[in-house]
C-alpha cells in the first residue's frame, strides 16, 4: 500500500493474514521516493514497481530494499505500469505518449512503442495491461485503446507489433482491466461511461 501527503511518501507493507505492518519505507529514509501514483507487484511478489511525478520508474527488491531506476521516458510524469504474467517484463507509460518495455532482471530497455501519431499532444497514456499470457499488450490513451501483439524471435528475443487503435470514449480513460479469459477489456472514463471491448 502506498500513501502520500504533500512531499512525503510512504510505502507500507501489510501482512494480510495478521493485518500488521511488517515494513515501512518513508521518504526521509529513501530520498529517491517521490509522489507515487501507481504500484504493481511482480507475479512472484519479489519486486515492486512504482511510477509517479517523475519520468523515471523504479523497481524495488522487496526483501533487500535495493532499487533500480528505469530511465528513458520524457515528459513530467508516468501514469501506467504492468508486469507481464511471467514476470520477465515491465511495461511503463506516461506523458511522452510512449510505452516502454523493460527486462525486470537487469532493467534493460527492450522496446519503445509509439502511440498513434494522429492523437493530440496532450493525450497521455494512462493505463496498461498484459493479456492472454502476455501475447497482447494494451494501452489506454485519451479515449482510445491501442493493442500490440507479441512476436517471439528465433534468437529468443521478444517484441510487440501494433495491431489496432480504436476509440471507445469521448474523454480520457482512467482505468482498464482485463478478464481472466483474455476475451474482454473493461474501461472507465472521465466521460462517466464504462465500455467493454472484445479485441
Amino acid at each position: 500500500i502506498a500513501s502520500s501527503s504533500g512531499a512525503r511518501t510512504q510505502i507500507v507493507f501489510v501482512d494480510t493474514v495478521t493485518r500488521s505492518i511488517v515494513k515501512r519505507i518513508a521518504s526521509d529514509q529513501a530520498r529517491w521516493l517521490f509522489m507515487v501514483s501507481e504500484l504493481a507487484y511482480s507475479p512472484d511478489g519479489r519486486q515492486l514497481a512504482m511510477v509517479g511525478q517523475s519520468s523515471v520508474a523504479y523497481l524495488l527488491d522487496v526483501e533487500s530494499e535495493q532499487k533500480r531506476q528505469l530511465a528513458g521516458h520524457g515528459g513530467p510524469r508516468l501514469y501506467g505500469l504492468a508486469f507481464s504474467a511471467d514476470g520477465h517484463y515491465l511495461a511503463t507509460s506516461g506523458a511522452d505518449r510512449t510505452v516502454r518495455i523493460w527486462q525486470t532482471a537487469d532493467g534493460a530497455l527492450v522496446q519503445t512503442l509509439e502511440i498513434d501519431a494522429n492523437m493530440a499532444d496532450d493525450d497521455w497514456t494512462t493505463g496498461l495491461i498484459f493479456m492472454r499470457d502476455d501475447q497482447w499488450l494494451v494501452a489506454a490513451t485519451a479515449g482510445f485503446l491501442n493493442l500490440w501483439q507479441r512476436n517471439n524471435g528465433d534468437d529468443g528475443s521478444v517484441s510487440y507489433e501494433h495491431r489496432w487503435t480504436e476509440r471507445g470514449h469521448a474523454d480520457t480513460i482512467g482505468r482498464l482491466v482485463g478478464d481472466r479469459s483474455g476475451d474482454c477489456i473493461a474501461t472507465v472514463s472521465f466521460d462517466q461511461g464504462v465500455s467493454v471491448w472484445r479485441p
